[in-house]
């Protein structure tokens, strides 16, 4: 009798199993048909493999509903307890029962594919992209972020950028707010959330609101404090090029005075991408800047080439004669500089 009892457990256990595996893969009778395949279908083929592009090309304007319906897709709780459990099934039991998708590496495979299909004919897309913002793979959300990036100077997506200006990542944040600066014939709505966005926690976020905010209105830019942010947001991150250009621009470049003393602290900083912005935006200030040579004139001999070149520009136009006397004949050209991604 109790040799019998040993077997329940196990019986039972493969009981489980069938069921998990009928939930999983009964046909749903409202499941979308994509050149005669159903949607789930081509999902599993995107857990495997990213589509190549003769898939991309066969699926033709089916393509991006069938990206955006996988990137939209969440395991339901047997299919997540399935998923968890069948790694650990004997290697006889794994044969006799299916391998679960995995709906993870679905989701970042057709954001790959995502980006590779960005048109501003992909609008209908719009909301299962701005979900996917919340995605908990990171990869994921990049991606999206790229996509949207072809689309986010669209007047229809407002309401989904101030929405996503919110998210928990800053990253997400930063690109929003980024894009809040195509949108200023709706300033009236775009400023406030600008204005908020200067006090965020992370510098990215803040740099991006004072070029964008800049670009709307470089007035209210001004009376924001968006100089004080600018130059914080230049001593706290590595990469801060976009803001050279503001600080010299609108409203924000009449205080030059206070720029440029600004400026100047910035380049006594140990951050050399830093102190590369800062000297490009000494140089669009011409004249006005005359009180950054003795700093300028130092940065000549830095090890850094970067540093130099920017230099050596800048001197050109601050006051010529003086860049003369230091060695600086001409306008110093050569590779492209290689800035890191911000």
């Amino acid at each position: 009798m109790k040799k019998q009892f040993r077997f329940v457990p196990m019986v039972l256990l493969l009981l489980i199993l069938c069921v998990f595996a009928w939930a999983i893969l009964r046909p749903r009778e409202s499941e979308p048909v994509f050149q005669g395949k159903p949607v789930s279908s081509w999902i599993r083929d995107l857990s495997r493999n990213p589509f190549t592009q003769t898939e991309r090309l066969s699926l033709g304007q089916d393509c991006v509903p069938v990206l955006t319906q996988a990137l939209g897709t969440r395991p339901g709780t047997l299919e997540e307890a399935y998923f968890k459990v069948w790694p650990k099934l004997p290697g006889a039991w794994k044969t006799r029962f299916p391998r679960p998708v995995d709906l993870a590496s679905a989701r970042l495979h057709a954001s790959y594919g995502l980006m590779e299909e960005a048109t501003s004919d992909s609008r209908f897309a719009a909301p299962a992209l701005f979900r996917a913002l919340d995605d908990e793979d990171e990869k994921v959300r990049i991606n999206v972020l790229w996509f949207l990036g072809q689309m986010g100077t669209e007047k229809e997506m407002l309401p989904e950028i101030l929405r996503a200006a919110k998210n928990r990542d800053a990253l997400v944040r930063a690109y929003m707010i980024w894009l809040l600066q195509y949108h200023q014939e709706q300033a009236n709505i775009v400023v406030p959330t600008l204005l908020k966005a200067l006090r965020d926690s992370d510098a990215d976020v803040r740099m991006n609101a004072v070029v964008s905010l800049n670009r709307i209105d470089s007035q209210v830019a001004a009376k924001a404090g968006g100089m004080a942010v600018a130059l914080q947001c230049m001593k706290e991150k590595t990469m801060c090029i976009p803001l050279s250009a503001e600080l010299s621009s609108g409203h924000i470049g009449k205080e030059p005075v206070l720029v440029v003393s600004g400026l100047i602290e910035v380049m006594a900083g140990t951050n050399i991408w830093c102190s590369v912005a800062a000297v490009e935006a000494l140089g669009r200030f011409g004249g006005q800047a005359h009180d950054a040579v003795p700093v300028l004139l130092k940065a000549l001999a830095s090890q850094d080439v970067n540093l130099r070149r920017s230099t050596t520009n800048a001197l050109r136009k601050i006051d010529p004669d003086v860049a003369a006397q230091a060695g600086v004949k001409r306008r110093e050209t050569g590779k492209p500089r290689v800035f890191p991604p911000w």
